[in-house]
């Protein structure tokens, strides 16, 4: 027998690292999530932001890299343009992302979502019905979706079109 160390996924992560986020006076603590440079996009992307969040406690077990990652309420977050390259590196994060651009100071836009529309769900639309169903400043242009955020969003019927995802960075919102 052995003991082997199973890390979490950041894509995992992602819809409760936004509820810290966003939600007023919150503090996470995430402990042993996978830290492998390529996925690490969704973190890179809210940092960018000026989301409250720390790595911590980078180690290398069972040849894989761990973090610990804290995170807090961030007021003051601003809207940034994420190119098709980083899209790439979170494509699953993309419908919580956009979640948290909706609360950003400013313009957020997401290029190269084509891929979006070929998940379990036509995830683009699926953004863009629902964030539209509750108040929010989306569009959509070409291959991009452009979320003006600091709107209020209220609620409404999600339709998650059985993709978790969806249904996942939406019920953060309630």
């Amino acid at each position: 027998g052995f003991n082997y160390c199973v890390p979490g996924d950041v894509s995992n992560a992602a819809f409760l690292i936004a509820a810290g986020l966003i939600l007023e006076n919150s503090k996470f603590h995430f402990k042993n999530i996978l830290f492998n440079e390529t996925r690490m996009g969704f973190i890179d992307s809210i940092i960018e932001m000026g989301a409250k969040v720390k790595i911590r406690k980078i180690v290398e077990k069972y040849k894989e890299k761990t973090c610990d990652i804290f995170v807090s309420y961030s007021r003051d977050l601003k809207g940034i343009v994420l190119d098709s390259k980083r899209v790439i590196k979170m494509i699953d994060e993309i419908p919580i992302f956009s979640i948290i651009a909706c609360f950003s100071h400013g313009k957020t836009v997401i290029k190269g979502v084509d891929e979006l529309r070929y998940k379990e769900s036509d995830r683009v639309k699926a953004i863009y019905d629902n964030l539209s169903n509750m108040g929010a400043d989306i569009s959509l242009k070409n291959d991009e979706i452009i979320i003006n955020g600091g709107k209020k969003l209220y609620n409404t019927s999600i339709k998650h079109f059985n993709d978790h995802r969806i249904l996942m960075a939406f019920e953060i919102l309630f």
